[in-house]
């Protein structure tokens, strides 16, 4: 099934309103036929001079015509707009809940500024399908069927002579315009996506930018990106032009043969001359019901464009093909079993073969250089990814049988690259509130969270204290604030098994060093997973384990590997000397 009538099928819970307002709107553009022509024969023979009962059933037409054109019009946008908006309201739920079953993982194919622009213009763009696709082809159908009905009815020639012009219109010309325009405003979506991309990427990196004086280069980046976007408008505006002129072009045709047919029958048939005026002025009105017909086809192209672009997130494969909502763990014994996972559309395997167990509140480091797949071990800890191969107990479940929001109610993580908002601190602790169900928590809790992760001088130079707000992404304070934050975050969330990815990353050794004596003494009752590049960290956890290129290479007591393994008895001298060169004197 094609991504159009994907989102077509969206529409089938409003289709009685579509019907009505298709109606309406056939009212609308019939009346308005109708009155032009009833006003043409009013005005042809009150010229006549008449008796005044003569011309009594045109005037009421035309007052019954022009009014049924405005209230039917007023109604079809009513009618039809509602169930537009319903079914956008439709849409935008379905491709949120596709993106729910992504995140986190998942999310890491799509761009953010792309996935905006998904979310918002393409979503937006399939208001078009109804309003500015179905809508119009129905009507025009429907009014140009009783249309040239009526012109045979008045003089059989005359009609036919505008039914082939008006069939050439509502056919040949749209059909031009959809060949015209259909790569460049397929691709119209894509280059807005693109665009919008480049623009975050290109305010969020400008403090990069002007430090490397690349400014210019990226500038010159979105400018290309927008004259692209700016070429497919020109495309557009052309192939209208065209389009309308064509259609002015066939009106003129339909107007002169459509006359020139009833005034040779006015002398060979004797045909009523007021009927001559009806006859031309008909084909004017017609037109205006198929005039919108080639930008409705125009308008597919772009809809078809935005239309794939959605289905490309309802398509997308999810991390969790299946979450069930079963049995929930009751131990906290973790056991991976020869775990082997990837991370979605590579394929490169970021884990294979581990084996890891951990004991209720025992502890375990896993460290290891940059990739060795740390983080994709404590992402499949927190159910965020999905293992290929082996199976992880959770207690004595298998924890495919457990949901993920099961699971992360008693594994809790402090990722490394962990989201600070744009709102106050207050809030940004708060997100760690247990289960996010606690409907408050009293500001001592916070400070004294913020103290712990060594925050306390920070927080007490802070303007408005737990109300001040934080930047963009965390940009007004350092990356080593940053981090405590989240480890706050971790004080005041308390699970039961903790998992800190790279905790002191960004911190000087004597500050991290009293950062993991805290958590230390604040996981005594609670289990401890830390992945750390620093071997510090784990120095006097009950196991280490070793990982490289995505395999186990080592698992022994810290202080064997120190005995045994010579890369960490050095990297582990290297630190504890630099360490003490930062000791106060």
């Amino acid at each position: 099934m094609t991504p159009v009538r994907r989102m077509w099928q969206e529409f089938s819970a409003v289709k009685l309103q579509l019907w009505v307002s298709t109606f309406l709107s056939a009212a609308a553009t019939v009346s308005s036929i109708a009155l032009l022509g009833s006003s043409g024969w009013l005005i042809a023979r009150a010229s006549q001079m008449p008796p005044i009962l003569d011309l009594s059933v045109a005037i009421v037409a035309v007052r019954t015509f022009a009014l049924t054109r405005s209230v039917a019009r007023y109604s079809e946008r009513l009618v039809s707009h509602d169930a537009t908006f319903k079914t956008l309201t439709t849409i935008r739920i379905t491709a949120y809940a596709a993106l729910e079953r992504l995140a986190p993982s998942g999310l890491a194919v799509f761009r953010r500024g792309d996935l905006m622009s998904r979310l918002v213009a393409d979503v937006d763009d399939m208001q078009d399908l109804s309003l500015r696709v179905y809508l119009p082809i129905a009507s025009s159908v429907v009014a140009a069927t009783l249309t040239i009905v009526g012109a045979t009815a008045i003089y059989p020639a005359s009609g036919v002579a505008l039914g082939l012009c008006l069939l050439v219109s509502a056919t040949v010309v749209p059909w031009l315009a959809l060949r015209i325009t259909s790569a460049s405003e397929s691709a119209v979506a894509e280059i807005r996506g693109n665009f919008t991309e480049d623009l975050v990427d290109f305010f969020e990196g400008q403090a990069d930018l002007v430090m490397l004086d690349a400014n210019h280069q990226a500038i010159a980046h979105l400018y290309a990106t927008d004259q692209r976007f700016a070429s497919t408008a020109m495309n557009f505006a052309r192939s209208s032009a065209t389009v309308n002129a064509m259609n002015a072009l066939l009106q003129g045709v339909a107007v002169v043969s459509s006359t020139w047919l009833a005034t040779t029958a006015v002398r060979t048939q004797g045909l009523n001359p007021v009927l001559v005026i009806v006859i031309g002025l008909l084909p004017l009105a017609a037109f205006e019901a198929v005039a919108s017909l080639p930008l409705s086809a125009m308008t597919l192209s772009r809809v078809r464009g935005s239309a794939k672009r959605i289905c490309d997130i309802l398509d997308a494969e999810a991390v969790l093909m299946h979450d069930p909502t079963g049995i929930a763990p009751t131990g906290r014994d973790i056991s991976l079993n020869d775990i082997g996972a990837r991370w979605p559309r590579n394929d490169h395997v970021a884990i294979e073969n581990i084996t890891l167990n951990l004991a209720a509140g025992s502890s375990v480091g896993l460290v290891g250089e940059s990739g060795s797949g740390k983080s994709t071990i404590a992402s499949v800890l927190v159910k965020f990814l999905v293992p290929e191969t082996g199976t992880y107990g959770l207690g004595e479940a298998n924890t495919a049988d457990i949901s993920g929001e099961q699971i992360r109610s008693i594994v809790g993580m402090s990722a490394q690259e962990s989201h600070i908002f744009a709102t106050s601190v207050r809030e940004n602790l708060m997100l760690a509130c247990p289960n996010n169900r606690q409907p408050e928590i009293s500001d001592e809790t916070l400070i004294s969270a913020l103290e712990q992760a060594q925050l306390g001088d920070w927080f007490s130079q802070l303007p408005q204290g737990l109300e001040t707000v934080l930047g963009e992404r965390g940009v007004d304070i350092s990356a080593g604030q940053r981090q405590r934050i989240l480890i706050a975050r971790m004080f005041i969330a308390h699970p039961d098994i903790w998992i800190l990815d790279e905790p002191t990353e960004h911190l000087n050794s004597s500050l991290a060093d009293k950062v993991m004596a805290i958590v230390r003494s604040a996981t005594r009752e609670s289990s401890l997973i830390v992945a750390s590049h620093r071997f510090l960290d784990t120095s006097d956890f009950a196991s280490v384990i070793v990982l490289s290129g995505g395999h186990l290479e080592l698992q022994a007591p810290p202080n064997q590997l120190e005995q045994d393994y010579e890369p960490y008895r050095v990297q582990l001298m290297h630190e504890r000397q630099a360490s003490a060169k930062l000791e106060p004197l």
